[in-house]
């Protein structure tokens, strides 16, 4: 069947027909990103967290650079007390997409614990401008003009 594209339509054509063929192999691993995540945070919701990391896991292996996976991937490591890892996976989550509210509030709350208050006050500044409502923000901002 490409034989016969290739020879009906102008090279032009054959180029957009392979783009058009080859578009949705891609769409394919972001749909399967999006649906290792969605279960993952059902199963994080309903306590099974082994599953969860599994889910992760495999949503990170298809992009490692998914700002949500690696957030899901440092609550999955602060329930084991992994903080190296907390702490890495929340900085690329907040690295990755600056407007994930929830990282970057969480990962304020780890540079605080540390000590780093600046770095805490900025990231509670960051979450703020993005959702001035959020109790969690409001809260990390509290703590660090303590």
């Amino acid at each position: 069947m490409l034989e016969l594209m290739v020879r009906l339509l102008p090279r032009a054509g054959v180029v957009a027909m392979l783009a058009m063929l080859l578009l949705p192999a891609c769409s394919g691993g972001e749909n399967r990103q999006a649906q290792y995540l969605a279960r993952a945070h059902k199963h994080m919701d309903a306590g099974d967290y082994p599953s969860a990391r599994i889910d992760v896991r495999n949503a990170l292996q298809i992009n490692a650079n998914s700002a949500e996976g690696r957030y899901l991937l440092a609550l999955l490591e602060e329930r084991d007390k992994n903080w190296k890892a907390v702490f890495g996976n929340l900085q690329a989550a907040v690295e990755l997409d600056p407007t994930h509210v929830e990282a970057t509030i969480k990962f304020g709350q780890m540079n605080l614990l540390v000590n780093q208050v600046e770095d805490a006050k900025s990231l509670a500044e960051q979450a703020l401008a993005l959702a001035p409502e959020n109790t969690d923000a409001l809260a990390l901002m509290a703590s660090v003009a303590l």
